[in-house]
């Protein structure tokens, strides 16, 4: 699940898209409404706003914390 939100989190901090890039291995085994709701509401790393997903700061400061770690 962890490596789907990452993936999750990157799209959004590096596309300015209304979509977010779902596909690959990753995303086979979670329930995508799950984990975005789990991302919203629970963890508050995205936002829903006018019918777009975009990331909280928060969101960006953990995409931060992965840049530095790699």
């Amino acid at each position: 699940m962890a490596i789907a939100e990452k993936s999750i989190l990157y799209s959004l901090k590096l596309e300015s898209k209304q979509t977010i890039g779902l596909e690959g291995p990753e995303f086979e085994k979670v329930p995508v409404d799950r984990l975005l709701n789990e991302m919203s509401s629970r963890q508050k790393l995205i936002k829903k706003d006018k019918g777009m997903r975009l990331i909280t700061n928060l969101g960006r400061t953990l995409v931060s914390q992965y840049e530095q770690s790699e």
